[in-house]
């Protein structure tokens, strides 16, 4: 049994090899990479395969790529990456040294664009004044005790049934964070940037996937989950140990904007 086992959800695959790479490389070697794959070339299938990597293929939405990942692991721990997530060398070998059953990871952002360096500034203010309630979704561990994990897929299935199940699109982390949370409270929390992220580099797809999260954010009515749906439970405050100047302030408001003004378009009109 690997000690780690590092479970991948893949979607378009534009950062795949690098994140392969970097677990390549990990000073820790313990570990096996488990993917689900909604693409049907042989391109990623043979990445995959020339990194010794498990992989099935899974329906198009995230949760749903997440639980077959699971499936194929056998670790004694998961670590959830994404193929935008590239871990630092020394990942791995952090996070073997804890014991707890969550943790949440320092991440930041890979680009120094406008919109890149206000989502780095917003991961600085999630790191430096953690909520630690994974009902709100933007706090969540990425490190988990298999055994914790298999039993949270299980209990999100049960509840949302295998139609539902299959359609989550935004909610997966938060909803595998918070069934977790009712498992177990012993969370712990690395400050250390370990992950970076490539994340959104332009107004437009900004406002894209923002609006397709909101559409599909409508999934969670009539669930036991429906009160997650609130867009206040995202608010994030700032504390005693990370202040903000007045441009940072702009910059952060623009970026909420942008992120939720087509994201309540797409949950309360279309």
């Amino acid at each position: 049994m690997p000690k780690i086992s590092v479970e991948i959800p893949v979607t378009w695959g534009t950062h795949l090899g690098e994140v392969l790479e970097a677990l390549r490389v990990q000073t820790f070697q313990d570990f096996e990479v488990c993917a689900a794959s909604s693409l049907g070339d042989d391109q990623h299938r043979d990445l995959l395969n020339s990194f010794g990597a498990k992989f099935t293929s899974s329906g198009p939405n995230i949760l749903e790529k997440r639980f077959r990942a699971h499936q194929l692991s056998g670790g004694e721990y998961s670590l959830l990456l994404d193929e935008t997530r590239v871990p630092h060398r020394t990942l791995l070998e952090t996070l073997a040294a804890h014991d707890d059953d969550l943790v949440i990871i320092g991440e930041g952002e890979a680009g120094n664009g406008f919109w890149e360096r206000a989502a780095h500034l917003d991961k600085l203010l999630i790191q430096r004044c953690p909520e630690v309630d994974f009902a709100k979704g933007y706090v969540m561990p990425r490190y988990f005790r298999g055994a914790l994990l298999t039993r949270a897929f299980e209990n999100v299935r049960k509840k949302l049934g295998d139609e539902k199940f299959g359609r989550v699109l935004m909610e997966d982390h938060q909803l595998i964070s918070y069934e977790a949370s009712l498992l177990s409270n012993r969370v712990a929390i690395i400050n250390d940037i370990l992950i970076v992220h490539y994340g959104d580099r332009t107004l437009r797809e900004i406002v894209r996937k923002y609006h397709r999260y909101g559409h599909h954010h409508k999934v969670l009515k009539g669930t036991p989950y429906e009160f997650m749906l609130s867009p206040w439970k995202r608010r994030r405050r700032t504390c005693g140990d990370f202040s903000l100047n007045w441009p940072q302030r702009v910059q952060l408001s623009l970026l909420y904007a942008a992120r939720g003004v087509p994201f309540a378009l797409g949950y309360y009109v279309w």
